[in-house]
């Protein structure tokens, strides 16, 4: 088999495999997608062994900036409260980010294919599943997982299943045109359709699957009633629509969220029906996310400068009590519902400081070529992930969601350099 073709479906395959662990007693594929990451790397070695590829300097330059922050998580393991197991998350950490690089970058070399499609596979396998669950009721426990209040599907819990389907929603953006990230002059997309007589017809097509598929997803997302990510996905429109220039759209949502907020402040039975749907127990609002948010922030305080260690709980600190803790795994574990107050209590204001550098200089060369309707969704996507970061923890090595988010800020990294600079290859 080619490499272009091996790489055409590998790919793919691997974000959903990523998603598919994400299932009950689904744990196990985690090794198969590691195995899968070594075999990317391995490639990698052996074209640039075969001089197949040359990567130039701008392209290791990229590499290492993309790396930084996974290297300083193995480095805490010097002063962690655990050290071998912050060394052993740390390297998984490096092994992961190094192995979807490598993925990427030969997917841009040889495939050039369209971004957004790596993910169709992956969304596909949680949009097909999760209809068949809700029309036959398998499992039978699908609606009384977790809180109760919402569907779960095949998965853990609802919430898992809401962030499985955000995730992997970039990828339905993929039937919307066939089209590639290609970045010219004037900073448009080229769109290029085969057969000037078909097009219209093709365009016809992808339009109604695209809508057919988006509305399933936008479904799903409202039964699993999982509220961080459907508030992460209206600040991505309201983000998408802004660098898109979107005045008319921006002035209509603001006056009726403007309306919404005097309704809600002067009309009692609309207050409580809004507060009924929004605090989705019937406690306080942020009840859920203030109990795991307080003991993070307290944590993330004795995390310091240098943090406690990479994957390391702050010892006596909990949510419920000492229970939170693993078996046999001290200072291990901790719901901590904030990817930011997580990486300050394990990695410190430095490991901070490093992330917020990475994706201030992402955001800023992107912003760039705004124009590009590619990278609009991309730069929109991407805000909406950081946003939900915020309302859980996610961004451990082996997250399955982090290997989800990766590639989204990776590639476009790769895109912005031309590609005959980046790259050349002996292989057509």
């Amino acid at each position: 088999m080619k490499l272009d073709n091996f790489l055409k479906y590998s790919v793919p395959i691997f974000m959903a495999l990523t998603v598919l662990r994400m299932f009950r007693e689904m744990y196990w594929l985690y090794y198969a997608t590691q195995l899968t990451l070594l075999l990317f790397i391995l490639i990698i070695v052996k074209e640039l062994w075969q001089k197949k590829l040359v990567l130039n300097k701008k392209t290791i330059q990229m590499f290492g900036i993309v790396i930084l922050f996974p290297v300083w998580t193995a480095l805490t393991a010097f002063w962690s409260l655990n050290p071998l197991t912050t060394f052993l998350k740390g390297v998984n950490f490096v092994f992961v980010v190094t192995g979807l690089f490598s993925a990427l970058l030969l997917w841009v070399n040889y495939e050039d294919g369209n971004f957004f499609k790596l993910f169709l596979p992956a969304n596909l396998l949680v949009v097909l599943t999760s209809i068949f669950s809700w029309l036959t009721g398998i499992p039978n426990d699908a609606w009384d997982i977790g809180h109760g209040l919402s569907f779960a599907g095949f998965f853990g819990h609802q919430n898992v299943m809401g962030m499985a389907l955000m995730f992997t929603l970039p990828g339905v953006f993929g039937l919307l045109e066939d089209k590639k990230i290609n970045l010219n002059n004037d900073n448009k997309s080229t769109i290029i359709f085969e057969g000037e007589s078909t097009a219209k017809t093709k365009i016809s097509n992808q339009k109604y699957f695209f809508f057919l598929i988006l509305s399933l997803n936008l479904f799903l997302i409202g039964i699993t009633y999982t509220r961080s990510v459907i508030l992460s996905l209206f600040i991505g429109v309201i983000f998408y629509l802004f660098i898109a220039k979107a005045i008319k759209l921006l002035i209509g949502i603001g006056g009726l969220l403007t309306l919404v907020a005097i309704l809600y402040f002067t009309i009692t039975p609309v207050n409580q029906a809004i507060y009924k749907v929004a605090s989705k127990h019937g406690w306080d609002i942020l009840a859920t996310r203030s109990i795991l948010w307080e003991p993070s922030y307290e944590a993330a305080k004795i995390g310091g400068v240098l943090g406690i260690g990479y994957g390391m709980s702050a010892p006596g600190i909990y949510v419920y009590g000492p229970e939170d803790l693993m078996k046999g795994q001290p200072n291990y574990y901790r719901e901590k519902g904030n990817s930011a107050l997580a990486y300050i209590e394990e990695t410190g204001l430095i490991g901070l400081i490093l992330v917020f550098y990475f994706f201030s200089l992402w955001f800023y060369k992107l912003f760039k070529f705004r124009e590009n309707i590619s990278i609009q969704i991309l730069l929109s996507f991407t805000f909406a992930f950081i946003i939900q970061s915020n309302f859980e923890g996610w961004v451990g090595g082996g997250s399955p969601l982090l290997q989800l988010f990766i590639p989204v800020i990776i590639y476009p990294m790769l895109i912005m350099v031309n590609r005959s600079i980046l790259l050349k290859s002996s292989v057509n």
